[in-house]
């Protein structure tokens, strides 16, 4: 197949590995380990660096420029989402202050009832419920094992 143009390629190589919840696009390749990040080499273009998957979705659809010192933000909070529309340009101080409006700022935090329940009763991955209820993925399958939260 032949690609107009290395957005294109990369935005197709995006779509390989994703899956729509609600208006996220969730990135369901491989993740750089403890910050649950996704991550994507693409070779034609970058050759063996591997960059985050949003980082690259702003680059392809909103023309950011990868080396730039800027982060890409997520409106939404998912860690795995690749929405452009999800995404913006911030400083690390841009990004706590989102944080804190949100109040997050913990990959620990307290879960509801209703979140614990949606977790436990959810056929989808730890790693994506880690991203929608912006925890980390053991949280999730301890959770379901019933190792934390066994009072809900």
């Amino acid at each position: 197949m032949a690609y107009d143009n290395q957005k294109e390629l990369a935005i197709s190589r995006l779509f390989r590995h994703h899956k729509i919840v609600n208006s996220c696009w969730i990135w369901i390749g491989p993740t750089n380990g403890k910050s649950s990040y996704g991550v994507i080499k693409i070779r034609p273009i970058f050759g063996q660096k591997q960059l985050l998957v949003h980082r690259v979705s702003a680059w392809a659809f909103n023309g950011f420029n990868l080396e730039s010192k800027l982060h890409i933000c997520h409106k939404c909070d998912v860690k795995l989402c690749f929405n452009p529309e999800h995404l913006f340009e911030g400083t690390v101080q841009d990004n706590l202050i989102d944080m804190r409006r949100k109040g997050r700022g913990s990959t620990h935090r307290n879960l509801t009832k209703d979140q614990i329940n949606q977790i436990r009763n959810s056929s989808e991955s730890g790693r994506i419920l880690a991203s929608k209820f912006n925890t980390h993925p053991s949280a999730i399958s301890n959770i379901r094992n019933g190792k934390s939260y066994k009072n809900f």
